[in-house]
């Protein structure tokens, strides 16, 4: 290639694994024809995107005071569980959900997992500085990868970024099955972490831009109880 490329993060694994499915359906949006999703419980994309909204509007309020670990831990899960049930009263004016009963139980769904997010979160008690949550990057000119033929320009969304023990600690928010580091899955696996590798290397490379360490530490955070 001697184009260059701007790719959303989420596709390079895509563009890496097979160019030409990348090319049928990033660039020129070919894709399998969906069947209307269920309406007895929440598809796991639509679940993922208002978990994400949630967290989000729940750091952007108290990430700051969150992060310094004022007043206690059940006082801020009341306050995210108020923001998840106006998330999720809105999430419900573009997803049909079959009723009362399937509603209160896709409710519950995501109030657990906003529970189990902040408790992971406040780690005893032991502060973090908070930074920045969903940070946007290369929106408007790509953040580039050098690549042998030619720049490769990425842009995207991190999750959370916040600093610990002087370093950037930059965090992506799953809400899928959980994938243990043990026996085979100990090292890193270049098709599963390559996103957040990514992003670690975008955050070291924005780090004067951001004012936070250029050292970087990254993690999964999964809601998986």
């Amino acid at each position: 290639l001697s184009v260059e490329w701007l790719v959303f993060v989420i596709g390079l694994r895509s563009l890496l694994a097979c160019p030409h499915q990348f090319l049928l359906e990033r660039v020129l949006r070919f894709h399998p024809r969906e069947s209307a999703p269920s309406r007895y419980r929440i598809d796991p994309a639509a679940f993922g995107g208002l978990l994400h909204r949630t967290a989000e509007a729940f750091f952007s309020t108290h990430g700051v005071r969150f992060g310094a670990r004022e007043s206690s831990l059940d006082e801020w899960i009341s306050a995210a569980e108020a923001l998840a049930r106006e998330q999720f009263e809105a999430f419900l004016s573009e997803y049909v959900l079959a009723g009362a009963t399937v509603r209160a139980l896709e409710l519950e769904r995501l109030l657990g997992d906003v529970r189990t997010l902040l408790a992971i979160d406040w780690n005893e008690g032991r502060p973090r500085t908070f930074v920045a949550v969903e940070r946007d990057f290369g929106a408007d000119t790509g953040f580039p990868l050098a690549t042998p033929n030619a720049p490769l320009y990425v842009r995207g969304r991190i999750d959370r970024i916040d600093i610990e023990d002087g370093k950037s600690l930059v965090r992506d928010l799953k809400t899928g099955r959980a994938k243990p580091r043990v026996r085979d899955a100990v090292a890193p696996d270049p098709e599963l972490d390559l996103q957040l590798a990514l992003y670690a290397e975008v955050a070291s490379g924005r780090a004067q831009e951001w004012s936070i360490p250029a050292a970087v530490s990254a993690a999964y955070v999964y809601v998986d109880r």
